[in-house]
């Protein structure tokens, strides 16, 4: 085989190895914004800045941390929660979660702190060049009565995973 041949087949196997390691390199860091609807009592305000991160060996679970302000009043929230990823090699994969909501309010003196108990399903997009796209459904329960009372917000998310 000729040289010319040889450096043809050698760039086309070296392109094909990382276009291949490119699509199923896992990005385990996560940041992004959440925009919910709904009144905000539950969860706190509108929009939270929150940060993932993949736990396990096969990058299935993550924990997120985030933290969210009501600009009306004197509240803050802490959402944290633990999600599986359906297919945590692929672009696009299910998510679903379990967490608590820690809703601390500062009125008059006092301080207040109201957990919220939290289930999340999601579709979920993570692009090779670190574009994240998430939106779903957040379900939140009156600290740990998962039932009581119904508050379910659709939520849409953007950020950057790394």
């Amino acid at each position: 085989m000729p040289l010319k041949h040889q450096i043809v087949a050698i760039v086309i196997v070296g392109l094909f190895n990382f276009l291949s390691t490119a699509q199923t390199s896992i990005r385990a860091n996560t940041i992004f914004l959440e925009g919910k609807t709904g009144n905000g009592t539950v969860g706190v305000g509108f929009a939270s800045i929150n940060y993932d991160k993949r736990i396990t060996q096969r990058k299935k679970a993550s924990l997120r941390i985030g933290f969210s302000k009501d600009f009306d009043y004197s509240v803050f929230g802490i959402p944290t929660s633990i999600q599986w990823l359906s297919h945590p090699t692929k672009k696009h994969h299910f998510e679903g979660g379990l967490g608590v909501t820690h809703r601390i309010e500062f009125y008059e003196g006092n301080t207040n702190y109201d957990p919220f108990s939290m289930v999340t399903l999601h579709y979920r997009y993570t692009g090779t060049k670190g574009v994240f796209l998430r939106t779903g459904l957040n379900y939140y329960g009156y600290s740990w009565a998962i039932f009581y009372p119904v508050n379910l917000h659709a939520t849409f998310s953007l950020g950057y995973s790394f």
